[in-house]
């Protein structure tokens, strides 16, 4: 697809879909072409079609309407950045276990984390399960393949007094209230950038955690005439995920605060509760708080 060949490509990655196309340009915009390609409607397969076009087709039929849009996103894009350039054009029946090894061998070579090796390990060693269970092929050729090794790391938390260092700097940072319930509580940015007001009891101190929000992107990033993204809400994924949480007094008094200037700038600007998705955390143009943008302007600064 790219002008340029990428380490252990066998013949031109068009060869391997439904929809031939040229991409002179970047290997990212390549990629890109290529998760656009596998957000298409896809063919059947069989045991003599691509694994470019196998994978299209199990992203769509067992993918899509299981997993998280977000989910399926990461799928799509670990599969076209570091697999289907090489192994892409190969027949399914015909994909040997040294073809996969040998891709992931060029991987470590490049630089990649055993981590993120892993995990496309793990797409496409889902994707072949069910193509044995689809009767495609008879045996799942990335089984007992060598994966390299995590090496564990201590993860690092703040001590008591940078917890309480960290808390004095967002309290007086105008943006900082977000990451102090960040703190109090240890939810998940997905978590309580979803919070509403409803979800807020001010008498007992507590959020109540029923969704998360994600930003979803267009499937053809490229695409100038599709908008951004858009942001969508989602039950939490599990139902032990729906919880209540207790804050300190303080944070909850400093969220009560920001509701009730939220309430009289409503007033003066004669909307109603449901500007911004009725969300506690928003931007001053009522709109989701982007989490990227959250630890780029706020927290990297505190």
């Amino acid at each position: 697809m790219a002008s340029s060949r990428v380490p252990g490509d066998r013949s031109a990655l068009g060869a391997a879909l439904v929809q031939n196309s040229c991409v002179t340009g970047t290997r990212e915009e390549a990629e890109r072409e290529l998760v656009r390609q596998l957000a298409l409607a896809p063919s059947r397969p069989d045991s003599a079609s691509s694994v470019a076009v196998y994978v299209r087709w199990w992203l769509a039929v067992a993918v899509d309407p299981r997993l998280r849009s977000k989910t399926a996103a990461d799928y799509r894009a670990h599969l076209a950045r570091y697999l289907l350039q090489s192994i892409g054009a190969i027949r399914l029946r015909e994909l040997q276990p040294l073809d996969v090894q040998s891709v992931y061998a060029e991987l470590l070579d490049r630089g990649l984390s055993p981590r993120t090796i892993r995990y496309t390990h793990a797409i496409l060693h889902g994707a072949l399960e069910h193509a044995m269970n689809w009767k495609l092929i008879s045996e799942n050729p990335v089984s007992g393949l060598t994966l390299p090794r995590i090496e564990r790391r201590e993860i690092r938390v703040l001590t008591p007094e940078e917890a309480r260092r960290f808390a004095t700097a967002a309290a007086n940072h105008s943006d900082g209230l977000v990451l102090m319930v960040a703190l109090a509580t240890g939810l998940r940015p997905g978590e309580y950038l979803a919070l509403r007001r409803d979800d807020f009891d001010l008498e007992r101190s507590t959020f109540t955690i029923q969704r998360t929000l994600e930003r979803v992107k267009p499937a053809n990033a490229a695409d100038q005439s599709q908008p951004a993204g858009r942001w969508q809400f989602t039950a939490t994924k599990r139902q032990l995920g729906r919880r209540t949480v207790a804050i300190p007094v303080e944070v909850s008094a400093r969220v009560a605060a920001l509701l009730d200037r939220q309430g009289i700038l409503f007033q003066q600007n004669s909307l109603d509760n449901n500007r911004g998705e009725g969300l506690i955390f928003q931007t001053p143009r009522g709109k989701p708080i982007h989490e990227r943008n959250l630890v780029q302007r706020v927290f990297k600064p505190l």
